[in-house]
């Protein structure tokens, strides 16, 4: 194995490892985008329910 097939490779695992990153990256932020929508969604409901009561 030459020095530019092994160049060639570590770059291939960089675009795999920054693919994988990104993708991460995005369903953390959805995770966090919907648990910040259900403690909306139970403080609206908690509120709702004490403004009944």
């Amino acid at each position: 194995m030459t020095v530019r097939a092994a160049r060639k490779e570590k770059g291939n695992y960089r675009i795999f490892c920054d693919i994988i990153s990104s993708f991460f990256s995005i369903y953390v932020l959805l995770f966090l985008n919907i648990m910040y929508c259900i403690n909306r969604f139970w403080v609206y409901v908690s509120l709702g329910t004490v403004l009944k009561l």
